[in-house]
């Protein structure tokens, strides 16, 4: 087992990144995208009958902002959150993240069947299903 050391003034980034990194030796790489990102949307991963299934919590995005594809044997969601200010407002207060977001998740240990991958974008959570391979891999 590992021991992780929190240092005060770290923030929840950086916690999710340790937290990531503990996990590696199970799933591989690490889920958060090694690029520049503002923010990380929450991800919960489940298993049912080996399919596994990813919903990530996206609020007050639209589907056009968000973008899930495969790179490789990584499956990768991104996207981007604009400000929300509409004509005539000014922001007072923002706890809302913004900007550009990324998670990955390694995929290549699992067996999967990546043809039969489906996706939905509902109340703000994309949940996507990666159903099991039939031969077993």
């Amino acid at each position: 087992m590992t021991a992780v050391l929190l240092r005060r003034r770290e923030g929840a980034e950086s916690l999710a990144r340790r937290f990531d990194a503990l996990f590696e030796g199970v799933f591989g790489a690490s889920g958060l995208d090694d690029e520049e990102v503002d923010w990380t949307p929450r991800l919960d991963l489940y298993e049912t009958e080996g399919t596994v299934i990813a919903r990530v919590e996206l609020p007050g995005l639209t589907l056009a902002a968000i973008n899930v594809h495969l790179d490789g044997d990584v499956l990768v969601i991104s996207g981007e959150r604009h400000e929300g200010e509409a004509a005539g407002e000014r922001l007072l207060r923002a706890e809302t993240p913004r900007g550009r977001f990324c998670r990955r998740l390694p995929l290549g240990r699992l067996p999967l069947d990546l043809a039969g991958v489906s996706a939905r974008f509902t109340n703000g959570v994309l949940e996507i299903r990666l159903p099991p391979a039939k031969n077993g891999r």
